[in-house]
């Protein structure tokens, strides 16, 4: 379905950083580098737009905005 959503948190205290994790089910997550992150999403982004899937309102407004330019 390429990018189905996304959000951010910026500036949160560790309290409301670790409740986020463990909504999210943070326990199975691993530290990874950006580039690598990047080069996921933007690779699962043109995948779908390819086969014909936009991505949400929010990769668009927002996180796309975030994210470096895909070069």
């Amino acid at each position: 379905m390429g990018i189905k959503d996304s959000f951010y948190n910026f500036n949160v205290d560790k309290e409301v950083y670790n409740e986020l994790l463990k909504q999210i089910g943070g326990e199975r997550f691993e530290k990874v580098d950006y580039v690598l992150v990047h080069n996921i999403i933007y690779a699962g982004y043109e995948y779908a737009l390819e086969i014909g899937f936009k991505p949400h309102k929010n990769f668009t407004n927002i996180t796309i905005n975030i994210l470096e330019e895909d070069t």
